[in-house]
């Protein structure tokens, strides 16, 4: 049953945690944190994490930061896009030296994001069920729609914590 649990939670994690080291106290790192995730002509040399028209949003806790990502949907120049996943950042300080800092960074799927990407397969799913066809053809197309709209979430999930990685590394 643990082993259920387990995978289950497993479920939410996009990518492996990663860690970072810098030589700084916990809160220098969330102060430059929250200072570059604005963007400023000061700030030219961290022009590539803000290509098309991506912003981050910080939130901080006790134990560090939660971030979050957008950017400017193609065909709206108005309208933002959500994020797919949010990345939670621990900061932890050792003991012996409080001027290091490790960054452990852990991307989650946002419940969400889940809810907006699996509405339509359900939907589809009771139109397609009510139809006479025979059950294989019916269990086949409602798995490939599932399977589809869970391998695009997953995707975009992926591509977010690329970013916001990418941007805690600059």
């Amino acid at each position: 049953m643990i082993e259920f649990w387990r995978w289950i939670r497993q479920l939410w994690v996009i990518q492996e945690p990663v860690a970072f080291w810098v030589k700084a106290n916990p809160e220098a790192c969330i102060k430059a944190v929250e200072q570059a995730a604005r963007p400023s002509v000061q700030r030219l040399h961290l022009r590539e994490v803000f290509t098309n028209g991506r912003r981050y949003d910080l939130t901080t806790d006790r134990r560090g930061f939660t971030l979050n990502t957008s950017s400017i949907t193609g065909w709206r120049a108005r309208q933002r896009t959500t994020a797919a996943c949010t990345l939670h950042v621990r900061l932890d300080s050792p003991t012996d030296d409080p001027d290091q800092t490790t960054l452990t960074l852990t991307p989650r799927l946002r419940p969400f994001a889940v809810v907006r990407s699996l509405w339509l397969p359900i939907l589809m799913g009771y139109i397609i069920n009510s139809n006479p066809w025979p059950p294989i053809i019916t269990i086949t197309i409602l798995v490939c729609m599932f399977a589809l709209a869970w391998g695009g979430l997953r995707l975009s999930a992926s591509v977010d914590a690329a970013e916001m990685t990418y941007f805690i590394q600059k």
